[in-house]
């Protein structure tokens, strides 16, 4: 996609989804505002006592990362950092109205970043998440992963599901009801860095 160059999808039932480089400022207004069942998932993986402020900061530090704003207000983050050469770690956390964006962010993922990542020789793409977390489950079976167990994965033993794409057998067209938005727009530059 080139810098400025907007992309828009047409829909019915809500607000404006747009998805934006995230900054500092909008990762701090969604943790802050972080659904429970994120932070849990989230605070595990960290040593004891880290602040939300703290997540929000790491976030936009490594790989790429996103906001998803609906109606002025940014909802969602997510982003993708590399775990190896060929492999990418996948992360996504909101406020209780990510809802209304996961069918833009679904999007942007699969007609955006997909195909980047293939052509910059990515061949997987993987994501952990607390058992129990059944929102983000249904959204990542969705969307085709394969799913294992990760016991012990949290700093106190909690448990985790590792779902993971990989280019052969899930990037391919996902079966995902067509985002129902006013309008869905993609600006900034998403290259890889």
């Amino acid at each position: 996609m080139i810098e400025g160059e907007g992309r828009q999808i047409s829909g019915k039932a809500y607000p404006q989804v747009e998805i934006v480089p995230a900054t500092l400022r909008d990762l701090t207004f969604i943790a802050a505002n972080m659904r429970a069942e994120d932070w849990r998932e989230i605070a595990c993986q960290f040593p004891e006592g880290i602040t939300r402020t703290e997540i929000a900061a790491l976030a936009g530090q490594f790989g790429e990362s996103w906001v998803a704003v609906s109606s002025a207000q940014p909802v969602a983050a997510f982003g993708a950092a590399p775990l190896t050469c060929n492999v990418l770690t996948g992360w996504a956390w909101g406020t209780r109205r990510m809802r209304r964006a996961v069918p833009a962010i679904t999007r942007f993922m699969r007609e955006d970043c997909a195909p980047r990542w293939v052509d910059a020789g990515i061949t997987r793409l993987e994501a952990r998440s607390i058992a129990g977390h059944d929102e983000a489950h249904k959204w990542m079976r969705a969307l085709g992963a394969d799913e294992q167990p990760c016991p012990e994965w949290g700093r106190d033993g909690e448990d985790f599901i590792l779902f993971s794409w990989t280019k052969e057998r899930q990037w391919k067209p996902m079966t995902v009801k067509r985002a129902r938005t006013d309008r869905i727009t993609w600006r900034g530059s998403f290259g890889m860095t």
